[in-house]
């Protein structure tokens, strides 16, 4: 008996899936998003040429002049909650909402600069990590301010008290 030829009746061989170079994470051509490995197309715009080489600088799917804020659903209606407490505040009592305003927009801002900072070096903040910076920055913010005004105070007091001052 004579053995068959190897693949002559076996009909057509499958394709092997391509497998990712080792390295870990693939990088869209197109929009520079992360993508796991083993994809075969970008989950963010669809495209289907990933490489593991971080893109540099603007990729030509991106305008490199486009607007650093992104609306999504989700900032939204936080951005409701927050007029919607700040008006109940306004209604209920004006002073807490001075307060409010004093301690929560430095906060706010000091953590969007962040943001924006690091999205730019290319290594964007997580949503935990935006809402650990907040929470630090809104803690801060009040001693900081309690210790301006105490000082703020003692300053007033010695400099209208005069040497009578204890």
């Amino acid at each position: 008996m004579s053995e068959p030829e190897s693949g002559a009746s076996e009909g057509p061989k499958p394709q092997p899936k391509p497998q990712p170079p080792p390295g870990g994470e693939l990088f869209c051509l197109r929009c520079g998003a992360r993508n796991d490995p083993g994809s075969a197309e970008c989950w963010l715009c669809g495209e289907r040429a990933l490489s593991t080489a971080r893109p540099v600088g603007p990729s030509p799917g991106r305008p490199s002049g486009g607007n650093p804020f992104v609306f999504t659903i989700a900032g939204g209606m936080l951005v409701i909650a927050v007029v919607a407490v700040c008006l109940a505040l306004y209604a209920n009592a004006p002073g807490l909402l001075v307060l409010l305003a004093a301690t929560v927009a430095p906060a706010l801002a000091i953590v969007q600069v962040q943001a924006r900072r690091r999205r730019r070096r290319g290594d964007p903040m997580s949503g935990a990590e935006r809402f650990g910076c907040f929470m630090v920055y809104l803690i801060l913010a009040p001693v900081l301010l309690i210790g301006a005004a105490i000082i703020a105070l003692l300053i007033y007091c010695s400099v209208v008290g005069g040497p009578n001052f204890h």
